[in-house]
């Protein structure tokens, strides 16, 4: 169940997209305004343009969950004994810690792209006048 969860459901679920792009030069496929006109259109609205930060909100949910954990229940339950109650507060505090830091990487994923696209331009000059193009495409995956 684990492999085909993490591993054949990603791959079939891009074989599709894949063929798609094989069949368009890289600047047609890569282009976000130049799509095919069978395409859809769909207008996305922000968060962020609405005032909320998803991100945000759910990194301060896991803070807090987290040290209402670690500063009242956990102690709690170890001084009173509840050894199967403190540790399957552990285990939250565990699962909560994760969830934070999944939603910590998702805030610093956008820069970290960048850096990383820097990087390989860098060392890739003659991909550098693809630069506005990825970087385009970066900002509308963002």
């Amino acid at each position: 169940m684990g492999l085909t969860t993490g591993i054949v459901l990603p791959l079939l679920s891009n074989i599709l997209p894949i063929k798609k792009a094989l069949g368009q030069t890289l600047r047609n496929a890569l282009d976000r305004f130049r799509q095919g006109v069978d395409d859809m259109e769909v207008e996305m609205v922000r968060y962020e343009n609405m005032g909320v930060n998803v991100t945000q909100i759910g990194l301060a949910i896991a803070i807090l969950l987290n040290s209402a954990l670690t500063l009242y229940f956990i102690p709690t339950t170890m001084m009173t004994f509840m050894l199967h109650q403190a540790h399957f507060y552990l285990n939250l505090l565990l699962i909560g810690i994760i969830v934070g830091l999944v939603f910590f990487g998702q805030s610093i994923a956008s820069p970290l792209a960048r850096l990383y696209l820097e990087i390989i331009l860098w060392f890739n000059k003659r991909d550098r006048i693809m630069s506005p193009l990825i970087h385009k495409n970066l900002e509308a995956h963002a």
